[in-house]
């Protein structure tokens, strides 16, 4: 089960885990927590590994990253996968359309207001994310 990181820190770590890997094209998964971490706490932030786990979890999910092989996740090496000028948008809008799909599997009907209120406290969001459901072709229903 995905957890959903508020909106704010969700776009403050998806930042720094591309910024780290334009940075440096690999980077073991514990190392990259560990580095983000500490940058978030020196910074006064309030965000801890778990967010940061949660984050890089649903960030290989939507392909944003990806793992190489390692002995186990913690010591698998990270890779950024997306390439581009636009990198932090099309991170956002993957995301959000990993968390969309995660929405409309769970039994209960599907309400767009619902998931943009889940995701962004908003309900201003919903054009937003009907584009990123269009684009990303993962609508059943």
């Amino acid at each position: 089960m995905l957890r959903i990181i508020p909106a704010e820190p969700r776009f403050v770590i998806l930042k720094g885990i591309i910024s780290a890997l334009e940075e440096e094209p690999q980077i073991g998964w514990r190392e990259l927590i560990d580095t983000l971490a500490e940058k978030y706490a020196a910074e006064g932030k309030e965000i801890s590994k778990n967010m940061i786990n949660a984050m890089l979890l649903l960030s290989r999910q939507a392909e944003v990253i990806h793992t190489l092989k390692g002995k186990s996740l913690s010591t698998a090496p990270v890779t950024l996968y997306l390439t581009g000028k636009k990198v932090f948008q099309e991170a956002v809008m993957r995301c959000d359309a990993v968390y969309l799909q995660a929405i409309l599997e769970l039994p209960e009907p599907f309400d767009m207001e619902e998931a943009a209120l889940a995701l962004y406290y908003n309900a201003g969001h919903i054009p937003y994310l009907k584009q990123v459901l269009a684009r990303f072709g993962k609508i059943e229903g």
